[in-house]
């Protein structure tokens, strides 16, 4: 901190701030950022006296390369924490929850068992961790439908080409604005978290980070962030999931 002090400016490195579904998380225009994590950076560098500088890479796998080699402090930007990105950068405590969720649409009933997804046509992406958790609940090959992109799986289910779609909850919070008839039910696997992946030869930096978003967390401004960005419903979606 003392170095950063004396520069005045606070790096941080995000990935692709313009994407569509990012955007609740961080966007950039100019030196300003918004988001639930632009808007907590923002916060951040004006209690600590810095100008927020950003450093931008294109795809999700240039993230640790460009921040081994980087003059980044941090990375920001809906950042799930992995063991590979803990070898890298020392992470904070979380800003958002993430975990793999089943949506489906009212009038049917939402999903709450194993045994209920096993009976629906689901529609996932091949390639990432949605596809293996259907296929790791349980769901027949024959039932599993992994042809999609994500921002196809709503217009999907609205058709009744599947019945049914697991994705990151963070994903499925903002398809519910969007389409109120939406419900979010069964969880599936482990509880994950988005996180500031601090340099590990930045303590100070962290422990500065960390106190801010610890109290954050206590003040009402944390719950307006949520709402804001979110909506009204994420507070008890988000609740539930951590319970579960």
């Amino acid at each position: 901190m003392p170095a950063i002090r004396q520069e005045g400016v606070l790096r941080v490195l995000v990935v692709n701030p313009d994407s569509p579904i990012g955007r609740e998380f961080l966007w950039l225009e100019g030196e300003h950022a918004g988001g639930l994590e632009g808007e907590i950076l923002e916060a951040f560098a004006r209690d600590q006296g810095l100008r927020l500088a950003w450093e931008r890479v294109r795809s999700w796998e240039a993230l640790l390369p460009a921040f081994q080699r980087g003059s980044a402090d941090l990375m920001a930007g809906a950042v799930t924490v992995t063991p590979a990105r803990e070898r890298v950068a020392r992470f904070t405590s979380e800003t958002f929850p993430t975990r793999h969720v089943v949506v489906n649409r009212a009038p049917q009933p939402p999903i709450e068992s194993l045994e209920a997804l096993r009976q629906q046509t689901v529609g996932s992406v091949r390639g990432t961790s949605y596809v293996a958790a259907v296929a790791a609940a349980g769901v027949p090959a024959a039932r599993i439908r992994d042809g999609f992109v994500v921002r196809e799986l709503l217009p999907a289910l609205a058709a009744g080409t599947i019945s049914a779609y697991v994705v990151g909850l963070e994903t499925a919070v903002l398809d519910r604005r969007r389409d109120p008839a939406l419900q979010i039910g069964l969880c599936l696997g482990a509880r994950g978290r988005f996180a500031f992946g601090v340099r590990p030869d930045a303590p100070r930096l962290h422990a500065a980070l960390d106190a801010h978003l610890t109290e954050l967390r206590r003040t009402p401004a944390w719950n307006r962030l949520v709402v804001r960005y979110f909506g009204a419903s994420a507070l008890e979606i988000l609740e539930r999931a951590g319970r579960e």
